[in-house]
Order: structure tokens, then sequence, then C-alpha cells
């Protein structure tokens, strides 16, 4: 049995809250009698300020007023040096083309929202039990660790690097198999615009049906950086199925099977009602 690696790249609106990360689960894994992990300890990896990766235990069960105000100020550290870097790149340009006599109106603002910059994607696992991740990360630490080397490995295949981490995020504590939020800044600072920005340029001339496909390829390319920087397996590509972890599975194949058990039933009552 292979462990899959998957990267999930979050839209805007599945994006974690702050209070998801650090304080609050989700109802459902919310009883110790549904979710036996409940108590389980949390992993966040962050850089301080001499960019130096740094990492703490957290249960969300507690106060985690520290971690998530060293988080947010990240945050907020990376969106003003984005807007700061993109103001001074457009009022040079605009200062070299006055040079050169042309007066062409420039935007000097970036028009970016903050939750437009922030973005996040998860690191998941499929193909195996808790049990089996665990024997073979061995320790929490060490699968956190991992998960930050797959992220770098993201961020890098983005066009971006460790600098726009704001953090990353471990989850122990729910009821399925440990998984990885990692929280960046989208602004590309050599290109000084987003790497969503970047993406959707480079194939803006093409027509919509390929820029579709182009967009799946690069996707399924994610899923080979993850996977290979990991040393798991990828998931098959081109498959839209998604992957769940053995208790998961052995439940849905339950469910399949008492299903069909009561379709068997459902069709031999009517077959006996008919010949009646």
């Amino acid at each position: 049995m292979e462990i899959v690696a998957i990267f999930r790249q979050s839209k805007a609106h599945q994006k974690s809250s702050m209070n998801h990360l650090f304080n609050c689960q989700e109802i459902t894994n919310q009883d110790l009698t549904v979710n036996p992990n409940l108590h389980q300890k949390n992993i966040v990896i962050s850089l301080n300020e001499k960019d130096e990766f740094i990492s703490a235990n957290f249960s969300r069960t507690e106060n985690n007023e520290k971690i998530k105000k060293r988080v947010e100020e990240r945050a907020k550290f990376l969106d003003e040096g984005a807007r700061a870097e993109y103001q001074k790149h457009k009022i040079n340009e605009k200062m070299e083309l006055e040079k050169m006599g042309i007066n062409r109106k420039i935007r000097t603002v970036l028009q970016s929202k903050k939750e437009q910059l922030q973005k996040e994607f998860l690191v998941c696992f499929g193909n195996t039990t808790r049990d089996k991740l665990m024997e073979h990360y061995k320790t929490p630490q060490m699968l956190a660790n991992a998960c930050l080397k797959g992220s770098l490995a993201i961020l890098k295949k983005k066009g971006l690097d460790k600098e726009n981490l704001i953090s990353l995020v471990v989850h122990f504590d729910e009821k399925g198999l440990p998984h990885c939020h990692t929280i960046y800044n989208d602004y590309n600072f050599k290109e000084h615009t987003t790497s969503t920005q970047i993406a959707i340029k480079k194939h803006s001339d093409k027509p919509k049906k390929e820029q579709y496909q182009l967009k799946i390829k690069e996707f399924s390319e994610f899923q080979d950086v993850l996977a290979e920087t990991m040393q798991l397996k990828r998931g098959e590509k081109g498959s839209r199925r998604k992957h769940l972890d053995i208790e998961d599975y052995k439940n849905l194949k339950e469910k399949e099977k008492q299903q069909q058990q009561i379709t068997k039933k459902s069709i031999f009552k009517s077959a006996i009602y008919n010949k009646q």
C-alpha cells in the first residue's frame, strides 16, 4: 500500500479562517466518541524576523492568541511589502517612459485586495490509514517537516519562494487523516505581479478550450511536484476520484453493500408479488 500525496488549491470561498486554523473545529469533529483524535496536538510552522523557520505545537481547545497574532503580523508585513514594491516599480516605470517623452497613465496602486493576495493550498494524504501514515513519518514533527518541504516546492513551481509563506498549519486533531494548510502571499516580487496573474497572462491568447486544458495540465504538474518532493505516490492522472483514507473507504463500501442488499430484497419482493 503506497501513500498518495494530494495537492488541493483552495478557491476564494474555501480558504480557512483563522478561527478554523487555530481555535475551533467543525461541530462534527468536536464529539470525542466520533473523533478519537480530538485532543491531539497540531503544529504550526512560520518564519521569524530572520527568515528562519520556527515550529510550535498547539491545541484548538486552548487560547492561541499569540500564535494568531504572529501569523496575522506576518500576513500584514507581506501584504504591505507587496503593495510598496509594486508602487515603487510602477513609479520607476512611469519615470522611464517620461524620459523617453512618453506620457502614459500608469496605475501605481496594486489592485488586488488583501484577501486576493492571501491564498491557500492543502497538502493531504490518501490510500492509507492514520497508523500507517504515522508509521511512515515516525513523529508528527517529521510529517510537518515533509509538508513544509512539499509546500516550498509548490511555491517554487508558482514562481514564489519561502519568503511568501505566511504559515503552515498541520491538523492532527480531526477525524480523518492529518493534513496541511499552507497559507501564502501570492505576490511575485521579481515579476512585480501575482503568480495568478502570470498564469492567466501566459495563456490569455489561447482559445478558451485550450486554456482549460492547459490549466488542467498545470494542476497535474503541481501533483507531480508534490509527490516527487515528498517521495510519495501521486494519484492517477486524469482521474477525478477523491482519495479516501482506509476507514472512510471501508465505510463507503459497507454503505454500498447495504444498499445492494436493500435493492436485491426489493427486486425479490417485487418478483414474488408479480407471480401472485
